[in-house]
């Protein structure tokens, strides 16, 4: 019954739909609330007891004004409201994968997502923003300990490819003064990273190619890198939304952009064999079950067997593939070394 108890993460995300976490910054009563956002006063009185009650909001008597009020909790502030902890994107994410998972019976007895809007970049700008920005969320904690864990000794040059909002490609650039980073994206997710970029140190060292990785100019891509290829080919949480047939074709590309002697790094929801651990991958293989035709999570050998056949199929030579674990298993790292042109 635990399990199946959906309420109070609905609530959650029905408040963040209507946006009034940012309203409730200060103490506001719910006919406030609900003149601000232009919703019933029934409904939302109801949304924000709800809220209260599961400790989200603070809810202080009926003062002289005769109507009770709340706030977002003191705890919770940080994460609810503007600022650089704040999680409201990841939440704003939830709420549109909560479309596509509501269709997962259908989607398991036909085999075939709910939707389908990313071969062609077709989402509504609004879900590209949260997706982007939750993205932002998760790669502000798991950036630093990822590429804490790279070698990163002769490192001057770094393709990201898939980096949404630059968290990455920033942290490449913080981690050595040597390092400018190249990013790989959509158009219109480009266009986020430079807006994110601008802000930081690191604006002038990260160069962009826009386009699909698997369908960008070649040349286009490794002209970027001086003509020579990346020191590291770097993708983190992009396989996963593909085909075995498409990460093998993606994995081609990245030796194919790597110099002599680089690095291809991916970095993933890597499984052990029996496919149920870590949990979360499992859980996450399903997310890619209702919300692309053919992606995954994939174990830790498949990765490393796709990654030796796309040297093969380049004519390179791998000196060493080596596995890294992060955060105690949850998610991992490939890390495959050229040794020189074949």
């Amino acid at each position: 019954m635990q399990l199946a108890d959906f309420w109070p993460g609905r609530i959650l995300l029905s408040a963040v739909e209507l946006d009034i976490f940012q309203a409730l910054a200060e103490s506001a009563t719910a006919g406030e609330i609900a003149a601000q956002r232009q919703v019933s006063e029934r409904g939302i009185t109801r949304l924000l007891n709800a809220l209260a009650a599961l400790e989200i909001l603070d809810k202080a008597p009926a003062g002289d004004s005769g109507e009770a009020t709340y706030k977002v909790t003191a705890a919770l502030r940080p994460y609810l409201l503007a600022g650089p902890q704040n999680v409201l994107a990841s939440l704003k994410h939830r709420a549109v994968l909560w479309r596509s998972w509501s269709q997962l019976t259908e989607v398991v007895r036909t085999g075939q997502p709910a939707v389908d809007p990313y071969e062609n970049d077709e989402r509504p700008d609004e879900d590209v923003r949260s997706f982007i920005g939750a993205m932002a969320v998760g790669a502000r904690a798991h950036a630093p300990l990822a590429i804490a864990a790279l070698d990163l000794t002769g490192v001057r040059t770094v393709l990201d490819i898939g980096g949404g909002p630059g968290v990455y490609a920033a942290e490449f650039c913080k981690a050595s003064r040597e390092i400018r980073a190249t990013l790989l994206d959509f158009p219109r997710v480009c266009e986020i990273a430079r807006e994110n970029l601008a802000a930081t140190p690191y604006a002038k060292r990260v160069g962009f190619v826009t386009g699909e990785a698997r369908t960008v100019d070649h040349e286009a891509v490794l002209a970027a890198s001086g003509g020579q290829g990346f020191d590291l080919v770097f993708s983190s949480s992009l396989i996963h939304s593909m085909s075995p047939e498409q990460v093998v074709m993606l994995l081609k590309r990245k030796v194919a952009w790597c110099a002599p002697e680089g690095q291809v790094v991916v970095k993933d929801f890597f499984m052990q064999e029996n496919r149920i651990e870590p949990a979360m991958g499992a859980v996450f293989a399903i997310n890619m079950l209702v919300n692309t035709p053919g992606g995954g999570t994939y174990t830790w050998t498949e990765g490393e067997h796709w990654l030796r056949a796309a040297c093969e199929a380049q004519g390179r030579s791998a000196a060493a593939v080596e596995r890294i674990e992060l955060e105690g298993g949850r998610s991992g790292m490939l890390c495959l070394r050229l040794a020189g042109v074949a």
